[in-house]
């Protein structure tokens, strides 16, 4: 049954694609469309999980609670980052352009070895220093604890994941991704109904359980192709992952400063009311972008000819940003009703985010092509420090003119996701890249 309407859509699908871009679907479109559809099950589903339980918690635990567990949440991406040592992206970029067997399992081997040994470096260190970190940057202990905890989980659960998916088992990671949500939605019932708890590290244990469930079952799938450590793939490995480190570093500052400038400038009920806008639309585009580039980044990085695609997706920008933005908007508005009258429903801000969040599925979809493209991937980490000393100029003057409205904040969201689109468009082309 579920097959015949995967084909009907196909159909339509081929139908759409004819009119908007006047030629018939290639081969390798089509072999992404049918990936897409078990991407689209799992994925789906387990959006739809999340959505409610984000919903729920933002109403339980209101704008205070709620900030501190997107507190909770900036710091262990900027953990998982040194964590994870950007093997996702190198590990999906290597497994799946390799045509021998051997190489894949080689360059599998190499991202876990390192992924295993970064984790247990940070066990370490946060065993001996974290009372010293957590009184340095004016956090709780428990606060810093439980990011590291989940910081750890989630890196592993992210680099299975980008396993599975480099040896194209979408149809096995769609169905546990399933499996996922229910454990996360049911561990927190458990807790928030059932017992009654309100307190915020009780959401990140519910979405902590569901991701190792997650990574115990990807690691039995893939267990086998783990063999010994390779010397040249190894190096192989952390040339191109030393960029993917850099720019995710830069990319995860610029993308948490606002949450740590509004923590600690007005206040973390001030942190729950931004970070429910954005959960707003992150929550659906969110699960876009991982839908497409679940299966897209695997294919794009073995197609040579990168201007084809490149072209496709600057018209589905044009095409889609107006409607696209609409139905975030409606989408956006009606999210922030449920979350209640304390997080002060604001027009403007719904129908920015709605826009920027429109601006980062294209977004996504150019870092894809441009992180199968080597040598223009290499050149942007170039851009990436002079927009990262920029930004830094800007949110410096914030806090010396001591900036006490959300709006500001705001707008210089929306001038990081224009920018980062841009440069990133830009670098999708050889030597398009404006240094």
């Amino acid at each position: 049954m579920l097959e015949i309407w995967k084909q009907k859509i196909i159909v339509v699908i081929e139908i759409v694609h004819r009119w908007v871009f006047g030629h018939e679907m290639s081969p390798t479109m089509k072999d992404f469309l049918r990936q897409l559809s078990w991407s689209f099950l799992g994925i789906f589903f387990n959006g739809i999980v999340l959505f409610v339980v984000n919903v729920l918690a933002g109403r339980i635990l209101g704008p205070a609670g709620y900030g501190k567990y997107n507190l909770v949440l900036v710091v262990a991406n900027i953990v998982t980052i040194f964590v994870l040592l950007g093997q996702d992206m190198t590990s999906i970029k290597y497994i799946s352009s390799s045509e021998k067997e051997k190489d894949k399992k080689q360059y599998l081997s190499n991202s876990f070895y390192i992924i295993l040994s970064s984790s247990f470096l940070w066990i370490v260190f946060s065993i001996f220093f974290y009372f010293q970190i957590a009184h340095l940057l004016n956090f709780d202990q428990k606060i810093f604890l439980l990011a590291v905890i989940f910081a750890i989980v989630m890196s592993m659960r992210t680099l299975l994941d980008s396993f599975v998916k480099s040896f194209n088992f979408f149809k096995f990671q769609s169905l546990f991704k399933i499996i996922e949500g229910i454990i996360i939605l049911a561990v927190f019932i458990f807790f928030f109904l059932a017992l009654k708890f309100d307190d915020y590290q009780y959401y990140i244990f519910s979405l902590t359980a569901g991701y190792f469930i997650l990574c115990l079952i990807f690691f039995l799938k893939i267990k086998q192709k783990i063999v010994a450590w390779d010397k040249q793939k190894f190096l192989d490995i952390i040339q191109y992952s030393k960029v993917t480190i850099i720019l995710t570093i830069i990319g995860t500052i610029m993308a948490s400063m606002d949450k740590l400038f509004i923590g600690k400038t007005l206040g973390i009920e001030q942190l729950g009311i931004y970070s429910a806008y954005l959960v707003s639309t992150a929550i659906f585009v969110g699960q876009i972008i991982l839908i497409l580039n679940n299966v897209f980044f695997p294919i794009v990085n073995q197609v040579e000819d990168k201007s084809i695609i490149i072209k496709k997706v600057d018209k589905l920008l044009f095409l889609g940003l107006i409607p696209g933005t609409f139905v975030l908007f409606l989408f956006s508005y009606g999210i922030m009703s449920i979350f209640g009258k304390e997080y002060q429903l604001n027009i403007f801000y719904v129908i920015a985010f709605s826009v920027m969040a429109f601006l980062q599925i294209a977004g996504s979809l150019y870092k894809s092509i441009i992180s199968s493209q080597e040598k223009n991937y290499m050149t942007l980490k170039k851009i990436s420090y002079v927009m990262l000393f920029l930004f830094f100029i800007m949110y410096g003057i914030l806090f010396i003119v001591k900036v006490e409205t959300l709006t500001y904040f705001v707008l210089l969201y929306c001038l990081y996701v224009i920018l980062n689109v841009f440069i990133i468009r830009k670098g999708c082309v050889k030597n398009k890249i404006f240094l």
